[in-house]
């Protein structure tokens, strides 16, 4: 039975660092006025990390702290590890000098010697919890500790147990018990893997057998101590447990991450854990790794709310996540979770009480009480708590709704308390991010109170009762009540128990059956009766009527209140109602709503629907005084529900702005309206200022009639010259004479308007905001044509942005931080595509482009309309006619330039890790690659190759013999890339490191504001100086350095990373300036809420302009420096790999997505990214395949060899301290299964190559979502599991663990499996495909020809293999490829047309045709061996290569595929070549 305070909320973290930190938060919460019982400290607050320890330094003060918590009603709980520090001096730590002279530590085998491991303090020993003196010790040792410091509760960790090294600091013995016969699949593969030597000793029997009990015996022999120390019930919690374990503890899943997946999981975790009889369990809400996103830890603190045990915790350099650090509007969404909780308190505490007499889970799964419904054996993501209350939360990122079960019963919302009409089967329940759906079961009573600031202060709080009736009128409930703290309440009988009845539809009775504890008031305030279904006409209290009651008519609720009633006082009281004889008939009525509107000045606030709200307070933390304060209108929104309107007073409305611009808030009118060569050109004018500082009064705007297909809006201040992108765009002087859209101006108050002349659709308009334009903030706002968009980039989000229903928010500031949902990442990308529906169902698309590289934040709302917030630069805006998908993203990259073409070699497969720590441990990775028969053509080095993480340096010692490892790799035609960071260390002795003596020489280095004095910041090296890529003397610098170094190393490719710019420290070593670029007046809501956040200060200093403008651009002009230098060096075609993107990168450079995880919602997203990056002119891209952080899985790594294999850039990848995951490091079998797929894409490489081709010069994407070619068919719209490679492949992976079926959409055309050339009989739906762990679903698409090629050990031993061809008939019996091949390197081979360029068609279903188009590249041979037909309905009689008869064809009847094979010939000679076949009647 736990203690009653340990029933609310717990907030923790790892990384308060000081006793500051804490008070901060402690303050935080109470100003926000969040309830919260128990503040806890991680290890961080100990001194070295010693048990029973605090820091004086850090944290001076903590016993006084501690203190004034618990006078307040709080509680505090500290931290344990089991391991104790045997290095301190003798005599100066006593858990050790104790513990050695009671001999309770565990010792090696047949020793008496302690065993030792290695933990947080350094070199330690284990307690041994199974000796019988341990108890006497461990409450000594944590008595003496409660006099400094309190604590009401103790937090077991680390005790599986945990050690960071194997076995211990000396190793373990050869005996069976550290090397058994037989180890099972334990993570580690050994059963001393961190932890002791299985042979160690403890006073019961040997660690082999007791190992898993380790955590038992800690928390019995703690829970033991603390009854001792403190006299009163116990709480431990414990990461280890075993059988039985929950007589002494409670218990957290442990170290999870802030990931939606994790927050399911921890559903059934604690659903488990409740079986296994630990019943006061819970997760760490809003995840420990990881930083956490508002939504996530919205959504977490809602669920959290019906964990047993609430604690929300996280890991050191998190960033806070406590509910008092996040934006107002979630502040008031958890804090309604919470105060629901609260008000559940009794019903939870009687839970415990059954659950420790009656064995009664406290959560339980659906199943348990619906056994004879097959629909609940399998739901793990709604539970029950008891038997009364169904939690279904929503746990998917930006969905409005749940698809959930509603058991075959009664149930009524909770806490609106109206009857659900659809039960037994699923239903679709409205979920915005403001609602967690509860709703209570019928026949029960749950016993409430209103919550205080705390359990303890609100004790004495009145109480409610809440009677759910069952369908038969019925309904009971109890409620046990007792001090909270009493050790033994119930043996001791010092308690209240009541039970609660309704024994007909109209009496309620209240039972007292145990009256034994009086010291806290226990009064009945309100009765709350749910289903009512007839009028109530009277109520009678204990047989007196009552006339304080109110009755719902429309959702049949009867209140009784005010009743101010003693439960202690009788055995027995009672509550009767009488009702009208008829039943009411259900009726609606229009009813007028009164709503407060609060503005100033009397604007026109009046603004229908709120989907039309335009937020005028972007910022954190809004309030009707900020608000008012800018002149904008203030109103809180009403929900829609039940043809009524309920005024949302205590929670806001997700997304819907409170605060918002009236329809005449002071905005821009034209005072001039001009035509010029290029179009238009317009002035206007603002009279009045408005909230933001320098507000730009004076504007032009310049419409530019760029192309047919292309319009530039230009909006800039008329006198002053502002920042501009340094982007090289096209520069159009004439305007075109005949364009798809038409512009019209709105004078007063200024818009634009821009409509496609065809249809009349929406392409652009600023009618529905006013215009702000300050010097440190712009906002321009359109409507959308639709709610739905694509791009919008670097973000980890599905592929469809759908704003039907919700609000959403993307910023833009290149970030170096994990993809993870929210956040702005690695790159920027403001283009985005929005789709057009029109009645006749045929669909369009066009696209707009933001020319702004300025933190930036877009907002999106279900009007549907878009947002651009920016804090710097003009307005230049982009908009693409399309109509397809395929024009549009022509018409953007002929503004932003064309995809580079890449090495030829590049194609092939990537093998990289970070933690190779020696060149013996990359050599064998190498060779394992090599025995396996793995194609491999690209090895890479990360970090760890360096010599003092230097750039340009190698490690001699630990990497000796690199220069020559990497020519013996190009002598067997394999390349080497190296990584290589923008940091250049400036602490090196003067003289001794070239990259920065020479950059300081040339005055290459981003300097402070206003000042000649270099920026310094903190990466790999230490203290760094950070180039800057836009002066024009960096480019030779870069070249000069690199050169240098590949004279040493002879690198093929660069890979350059942490260039968004990344620092370690924010701002710079000294810190940032007080001026407005450091600080200004709005910071778009960047991940680190700070412009400098793990990067240099706004304020510093480039050649072209400060970094507050180009920090976004960083990454651009470095990879276009990189680029200009591998051409110089190698004089070759360049690869450089870079992680920060801007729009146009591209032309320089392929990109990866970052430091993603090994899981399975990782590979998923990857989809989504490479598609956006397509879209965004970044063609050569990929992911880190099996997943960078954390261990893969063989599962999870053959998913994504699958899948990578049709990413454009294929490259294995993962982090420091994780498990090997190349493909040779696995069992047999999953090697050839992630064989298969390598080969599967090396024979495509021809197919690739040319890809990339069309790509650089028809502006074609190389990979593609489904709708780009299916625009008329809305299935395809949110399709992001599945994509085409070019038009001709459709790749559908599978995504899912352990599952062996992808349900996939065949779009309705005419498609063949691959590569089998078996034809699909069923198209145009989605369909279940077979997906065992050996197979990728690929299909071709009718009506192409892809070349193919035999794969050789890498591309460059392989690029003399012969060809095929791979032909796919579509329905008419057409087919058309093509073949681009040059010698895969030159710089210049497509300007001086050294290449070969073939065309295929095949017509009538019977002749083939190869035209060599251009035949310039004769260096290599292309003879073609093997036609392969698909789709030939009718038997093959004979066939005809050239004029020539030939017999060498085998026609498969079953699956209508003809072969022609052993053809052996010139592709390119003759010019024209024909293969025909005839065939039977």
């Amino acid at each position: 039975m736990p203690p009653f305070w340990s029933l609310g909320f717990h907030l923790s973290r790892y990384g308060y660092n000081t006793i500051e930190n804490l008070w901060t938060t402690v303050k935080r919460m109470h100003d926000a006025d969040f309830p919260y019982d128990v503040q806890w400290t991680d290890i961080d607050v100990m001194s070295d990390k010693l048990d029973f320890t605090y820091d004086t330094t850090n944290f001076n003060g903590l016993p006084e702290l501690v203190r004034t918590l618990q006078s307040d009603g709080k509680h505090y709980v500290n931290i344990i590890d089991p391991s104790i520090s045997s290095s301190q001096p003798a005599g100066t730590y006593p858990p050790y000098d104790d513990g050695m002279s009671q001999a309770i530590f565990v010792t090696k085998f047949n020793s008496v010697e302690p065993i030792t491991g290695v933990s947080w303090p350094g070199t330690t020993v284990f307690s041994d919890f199974s000796n019988p003196k341990a108890v006497d010790w461990w409450t000594r040792t944590a008595g003496a500790f409660h006099e400094r410091i309190p604590f009401d509760g103790m937090w077991i960790d680390m005790n599986e147990p945990s050690n960071f090294v194997d076995g211990s600091r000396d190793g373990c013995t050869t005996n069976l018990l550290d090397n058994p016969p037989y180890v099972p699949h334990v993570f580690g593969n050994n059963l001393r893997s961190k932890s002791l030597c299985p042979s160690a000793q403890h006073y019961l029997s040997v660690h082999y057998n007791l190992h898993s009990m380790y955590g038992y015996f800690e928390a019995q022999v703690t829970n033991t101590a603390l009854k001792t120390i403190r006299g009163k019930r116990p709480f431990v919690l414990s990461r280890s447990t075993f059988a039985g374990s929950g007589q002494f503890t409670a218990h957290w899943t442990g170290d999870n991450r802030a990931r939606f997946e994790d927050m399911y999981y921890s559903i059934p975790a604690i659903l488990s854990f409740n079986m296994f009889g630990i019943t006061h369990v819970g997760a760490d809400i809003c995840g420990f790794g990881l930083d956490t996103t508002e939504e996530l830890c919205t959504r977490w603190m809602q669920l959290g709310a019906f964990y047993p045990f609430m604690r929300n915790h996280n890991d050191i350099g998190q960033k806070d996540q406590d509910p008092a650090s996040f934006s107002w509007e979630a502040q008031q969404i958890m804090k309604q979770a919470l105060l629901m909780r609260y008000s559940l308190i009794p019903f939870w505490y009687t839970l415990h009480y059954e659950a420790s007499t009656r064995s009664h889970p406290i959560i339980r799964p659906l199943f348990f009480e619906y056994l004879s419904d097959g629909n609940t054996y399998n739901i793990d993501q709604q539970f029950l708590i008891g038997r009364a209350l169904l939690v279904s939360p929503n746990l998917v990122s930006q969905s409005s709704t749940i698809y959930a079960y509603i058991p075959n019963d009664v149930w009524y919302e909770f806490p609106s308390g109206a009857a659900v009409k659809t039960v037994g089967q699923f239903v679709s329940l409205n979920a915005p991010l403001s609602k967690l759906n509860l709703h209570v079961r019928g026949g029960f009573i749950l016993p409430m109170q209103t919550p205080g600031a705390n359990l303890i202060l609100g004790r004495g709080n009145p109480f409610s009762l809440l009677v759910a009736p069952s369908q038969f009128g019925n309904a009971s409930g109890n409620l046990f009540w007792d001090d909270g703290d009493i050790i033994d309440p119930i043996g001791s009988n010092t308690y209240n128990y009541f039970e609660f009845t309704l024994s007909s539809p109209n009496m309620l009775t209240i039972n007292s059956i145990v009256l034994n504890y009086r010291d806290s008031p226990m009064r009945l305030d309100s009765v709350k009766i749910l289903g009512v279904v007839k009028s109530v006409t009277g109520v009678t209290v204990n047989g007196k009527p009552y006339s304080n009651y109110i009755y719902n008519l429309f959702d049949q609720i009867l209140i009784i209140h005010g009743l101010d009633m003693n439960m202690l006082v009788g055995s027995s009281q009672i509550m009767q109602w009488t009702t009208s004889n008829e039943k009411q008939v259900h009726w609606t009525k229009n009813f007028a709503v009164l709503h407060c509107v609060w503005s100033a000045g009397g604007q026109q606030c009046d603004v229908s629907p709120h989907e039309a709200r335009f937020d005028c307070y972007p910022e954190k933390n809004p309030t009707k005084e900020k608000c008012l304060a800018r002149k904008c209108c203030w109103r809180i929104p009403v929900n829609k529900a039940n043809d009524t309107q309920k005024r949302l007073t205590s929670i806001g409305v997700t997304g819907i702005p409170f605060c918002y611009y009236s329809k005449d808030f002071p905005s821009y009118q034209v005072t001039t309206n001009g035509s010029t060569d290029f179009g238009q050109r317009i002035r206007i004018v603002k009279l009045q200022t408005t909230y933001m500082p320098n507000d730009i009064m004076d504007l032009t705007v310049d419409l530019i009639y760029e192309t047919q297909q292309r319009l530039r809006i230009r909006i800039y201040d008329t006198n002053n010259k502002r920042y501009e992108v340094p982007l090289k765009v096209p520069v159009i002087k004439t305007k075109v004479n005949v364009s798809d859209y038409e512009v019209n101006i709105r004078r007063r108050p200024f818009a634009v308007v821009v409509t496609r002349k065809s249809n009349g659709a929406i392409l652009f308009d600023s009618s529905v905001a006013p215009l702000i334009f300050a010097d440190q903030f712009i906002k321009l706002s359109t409507r959308l044509s639709s709610p739905l968009l694509y791009g919008l980039g670097e973000h980890q989000q599905p592929l469809l942005i759908n704003v039907t229903d919700e609000w959403k928010r993307l910023t833009f500031y290149t970030r170096d931080f994990p993809p993870v949902q929210h956040v702005n990442l690695y790159g920027v990308h403001p283009f985005h595509i929005n789709i057009e529906r029109t009645p006749d169902n045929r669909t369009s698309v066009h696209g707009q482009f933001f020319l702004n590289s300025n933190a930036m934040d877009v907002d999106l709302q279900p009007l549907p309309a878009l947002t651009y917030t920016t804090i710097g630069g003009i307005i230049d805006l982009y908009i693409f006619t399309g109509p397809t998908v395929q024009d549009v993203i022509e018409q953007y990259w002929d503004v932003i330039g064309k995809p580079t073409m890449p090495p030829f070699w590049s194609l092939g497969f990537h093998l990289c890790r970070w933690g190779y720590n020696k060149i013996e441990n990359m050599i064998a990775s190498l060779v394992r690659m090599r025995n396996a028969d793995f194609p491999i053509d690209v090895q890479w080095t990360d970090i760890d190759a360096m010599a003092s993480f230097l750039d340009f340096t190698y490690d001699s010692q630990h990497f000796h013999g690199l220069p020559e490892f990497v020519r013996a790799l190009q002598a067997d035609g394999i390349h080497y890339v190296n990584i290589i960071d923008p940091g250049i260390s400036s602490t090196q002795p003067a003289g001794s490191y070239f990259p920065f003596d020479d950059g300081v020489k040339r005055g290459i280095f981003m300097t402070k504001f206003n000042s000649t004095e270099l920026i310094k910041g903190k990466v790999w090296p230490g203290i760094t100086a950070f180039p800057d890529f836009t002066n024009p003397k960096a480019v030779e610098w870069w070249t000069s350095a690199a050169a240098a170094f590949h004279d040493v190393v002879p690198f093929d490719g660069m890979w350059i990373d942490m260039n968004e710019p990344s620092s370690f420290v924010d701002g710079s070593q000294d810190g940032c300036t007080e001026n407005s670029l450091d600080n200004p007046p709005f910071t778009p809501h960047v991940h680190g809420d700070a412009l400098s956040a793990k990067t240099v200060c706004p304020s510093a200093q480039h050649h072209l302009s400060s970094h507050y403008n180009l920090h976004s651009m960083y990454g651009y002009f470095e990879a276009q420096a990189t680029n200009i230098a591998l051409r110089t060096i190698r004089k070759k075609r360049p690869f450089v790999l870079s992680r920060s993107t801007f729009a146009g990168s591209g032309q320089f450079t392929a990109h990866w997505t970052g430091d993603n995880q090994a899981t399975f919602d990782d590979m998923y997203f990857s989809i989504p990214a490479i598609l956006n990056f397509n879209m965004f002119g970044v063609t050569h891209v990929g992911a880190d395949i099996c997943g960078f952080l954390r261990d893969t899985t063989e599962e999870l790594c053959i998913r994504w060899m699958q899948l990578g294999a049709f990413y454009p850039f294929m490259r294995n990848h993962n982090a420091i301290g994780e498990r090997d995951q190349d493909p040779a490091s696995f069992s047999w079998e999953a090697q050839q299964i992630m064989k298969q797929a390598l080969l599967m894409r090396y024979s495509l490489i021809p197919f690739w190559y040319t890809l990339h081709y069309h790509a650089l010069f028809k502006s074609r994407s190389i990979v593609q979502p489904l709708f780009a070619e299916y625009l008329n068919d809305e299935n395809t719209y949110d399709i992001d599991r599945q994509f085409l490679v070019g038009r001709a492949l459709l790749i559908s992976p599978n995504l899912l663990p352990e599952s062996d079926v992808v349900y996939a959409y065949i779009p309705k055309d005419v498609w063949y499996e691959f590569p089998l050339g078996v034809k699909l009989s069923d198209v145009g739906l989605f369909t279940d495909l077979d997906a065992p762990i050996s197979k990728i679903n690929v299909h071709v698409r009718g009506g192409f020809i892809i070349p193919m090629q035999i794969p050789g050990d890498n591309l460059v031993l392989g690029r003399g293999n012969p060809f095929t061809l791979l032909v796919a008939l579509s329905q008419s019996g057409n087919a058309t490829g093509n073949l681009f091949w040059d010698d895969g390197d030159s710089l210049d081979s497509i300007e001086t047309k050294a290449y070969n360029y073939l065309e295929f068609s095949l017509t009538n279903s019977n002749k083939l045709t190869i035209n060599a188009v251009v035949s310039n590249y004769k260096e290599s041979a292309m003879r073609l061996d093997l036609v392969k037909i698909l789709g030939l309905d009718h038997s093959v009689t004979n066939v005809i290569v050239n004029g020539q008869s030939y017999s060498s064809y085998i026609y498969n009847i079953p699956d209508r595929i003809l072969v022609i094979y052993g053809l052996d010939l010139d592709m390119i000679d003759p010019v024209s070549q024909t293969i025909q076949w005839s065939v039977s009647n």
